[in-house]
């Protein structure tokens, strides 16, 4: 109320060349800020300083939201969360992170299945297109939403058990469900989120290395309530506590 979004991004704009002497000139901030004047005829400032935000603070936010359903979820089903240091055994690799066929893989893909961070996704049509079998028609110009959320608990797609965490319902699916459209956490097409792996990753990484120094404990079982009002939609209170492991250790994979 006090200070916009906006004038903040002016006001470091303004004052560049107080501070690349401290921010590398390879850093993204500053790459978007010396380039502006050639694209501000096609991207306004208020754009420019709408993608920082996004690029900023929605990776932070939707990985923090989706870490805590995550250890809510596996101290509820302590058998996954078993089965993730088994797989591990105390070390941290590549081979481990990318295995798009390990027990902490398909975890991944049921919390972003469950609390998708984005509950809707929209997208504006560029010609009129009708779908016979259905009959309807969407005119050229209208905007088409599409829920996630709805999607990704569809009874007809992921079984009877789709309120449910189970991330066994992946195995050997996991091509399936791209190719139908119907996990789309990150978006789909041309236009899904260009943060995707990387959240993937960043996910997995910190479950890894949490679930294997730290031990948690539950402090409610109960299914929390969820902000619907919030841009990124989160429980609504603090959902476990964690104290490190005696004696654990962990050993990470140097890239």
């Amino acid at each position: 109320a006090v200070v916009s979004t906006q004038s903040t991004w002016e006001a470091v704009v303004s004052t560049q060349s107080t501070w690349e002497a401290v921010v590398s000139t390879q850093s993204t901030w500053e790459a978007v800020v010396s380039t502006q004047s050639t694209w501000e005829a096609v991207v306004s400032t208020q754009s420019t300083w709408g993608i920082m935000l996004a690029l900023f603070f929605g990776a932070h936010h939707q990985g923090s939201v989706l870490l805590q359903w995550a250890t809510w979820h596996l101290l509820n089903n302590p058998e996954w969360w078993q089965k993730i240091r088994h797989e591990l055994d105390g070390e941290v690799t590549w081979e481990t992170i990318s295995d798009r066929e390990t027990h902490l893989h398909r975890v991944a893909m049921e919390v972003l299945r469950l609390y998708p961070p984005l509950v809707m996704l929209l997208r504006q049509c560029e010609e009129e297109i009708t779908w016979e079998k259905k009959g309807y028609t969407v005119p050229k110009g209208d905007w088409v939403g599409i829920s996630t959320h709805a999607t990704h608990r569809l009874k007809s797609v992921w079984g009877e058990d789709a309120d449910e965490f189970n991330p066994d319902r992946y195995r050997g699916r996991e091509k399936d469900l791209w190719i139908s459209n119907t996990w789309i956490p990150f978006g789909h097409g041309k236009h899904r989120c260009l943060g995707n792996d990387f959240g993937m990753l960043q996910i997995k990484v910190v479950l890894a290395v949490a679930f294997t120094l730290v031990d948690f404990k539950c402090k409610d079982p109960t299914v929390p309530n969820i902000d619907w009002m919030s841009v990124f939609p989160h429980p609504d209170r603090s959902m476990v506590t964690f104290k490190k492991r005696e004696g654990a250790a962990l050993v990470l994979e140097d890239t």
